[in-house]
């Protein structure tokens, strides 16, 4: 009886560890974020050194209403490329959720040819479609209201 009750303590544990680990490993953080303007898109966060480096590689789109926000616990000028990219975004360099500067049309390079910066240090960072900028008329000094959803 003890053999089986220990059994049991073991498998309970590591289904639990597992199923940790999994929910740790492919749960996506979305966050709802507002424009001063009314516009809303959902952005899946990133905000781990390994998904920062993946971004939107691999994918064959992102949605108008969809896009990335990088997350940084400081302040900084994080470089981003278009490596193993499919299609052209616009960046939008945010500090303190205020639009600081963007990037429009960038084009897939790969290999990743060049990096683009913020002329000041940010603290956030979102990719959205190409276009996007344009479309919801994103302006420097915009305020964004960026609420969790999951």
């Amino acid at each position: 009886m003890n053999k089986k009750f220990v059994l049991f303590g073991v498998i309970l544990f590591t289904i639990v560890i597992v199923g940790y680990i999994s929910f740790a490993f492919f749960h996506k953080s979305l966050k709802l974020v507002s424009f001063s303007n009314g516009q809303q898109i959902v952005a899946e966060v990133v905000s781990t050194e390994i998904s920062r480096e993946k971004g939107l590689s691999d994918r064959d789109y992102i949605d108008q209403d969809n896009g990335m926000l990088f997350i940084f616990d400081t302040p900084g000028l994080y470089p981003f490329w278009m490596k193993n990219m499919r299609f052209p975004i616009d960046i939008v360099w945010i500090e303190n959720d205020t639009v600081i500067g963007f990037e429009e049309n960038i084009q897939p390079e790969n290999p990743p040819i060049r990096s683009y910066r913020p002329e000041l240090p940010v603290d956030k960072v979102l990719e959205l479609k190409s276009g996007t900028v344009e479309l919801f008329k994103i302006k420097i000094g915009d305020k964004l209201d960026i609420t969790t959803i999951v």
